[in-house]
């Protein structure tokens, strides 16, 4: 069910011009999306992969994520550079109305195009359609030490850390990490914040 739900989504397709006067293309996922999406996550490393809360590569978990498409509890943004995916970010509600307030963040962008902030541009989309819709605040969460490039994006969208899960992550050979949990507030203040939009097109420069 893609239509019920709180979005003003017009402005997609996005065209967006990152660094390197590189361009995507940014819009939600659709149905059709499936065998592109699955390609994005077989092509990640496996150490990427690892420690995503569940595995998309597997052509059966990213079954169900299309046959459940709601974007009332989960919008996917994808971004296509030359045709294919290079970037999912999703913007996770709880269907528990006592946190529909709050929502959570997850993005996902291929090694070779991180350094264009294309991360930073896709969180801050759905951060404009969270407080379109009246969201509260959202809250992202990432590895120390194995997702930073993710966290210094958030911090500079202005997520704030309010927790850290001592050890909570371990990779395969039993090296344990911090897992960082990070909340941005919603309101007026976004409307300021440093990414220039404009209609049909963002034009980004970020100060690293």
């Amino acid at each position: 069910m893609v239509s019920n739900h709180p979005y003003d989504l017009s402005l997609f397709p996005l065209g967006v011009t990152l660094l390197e006067d590189t361009m995507v293309v940014i819009r939600p996922m659709t149905p059709e999306d499936e065998p592109a999406l699955l390609a994005f996550f077989q092509a990640l490393p496996d150490d990427v992969r690892y420690f995503m809360r569940e595995d998309p590569a597997s052509p059966q978990v990213l079954h169900q994520w299309f046959q459940s498409l709601d974007y009332g509890t989960s919008l996917p943004l994808l971004a296509f550079l030359e045709g294919q995916v290079v970037a999912d970010a999703t913007l996770e509600r709880s269907t528990v109305p006592a946190r529909r307030h709050v929502g959570e963040l997850r993005v996902q962008v291929r090694p070779d195009v991180r350094h264009l902030g294309l991360g930073s541009v896709l969180m801050r989309q759905l951060m404009n359609l969270a407080n379109q819709a009246g969201l509260e605040a959202l809250t992202f969460e990432a590895v120390l030490g194995k997702e930073d490039e993710a966290l210094h994006s958030a911090q500079w969208l202005g997520f704030d850390e309010v927790g850290r899960l001592l050890r909570a992550a371990r990779d395969p050979q039993g090296q344990r990490y911090d897992v960082v949990v990070m909340e941005a507030m919603l309101g007026s203040w976004i409307d300021w914040w440093p990414v220039r939009v404009a209609v049909g097109q963002v034009q980004v420069r970020f100060p690293w």
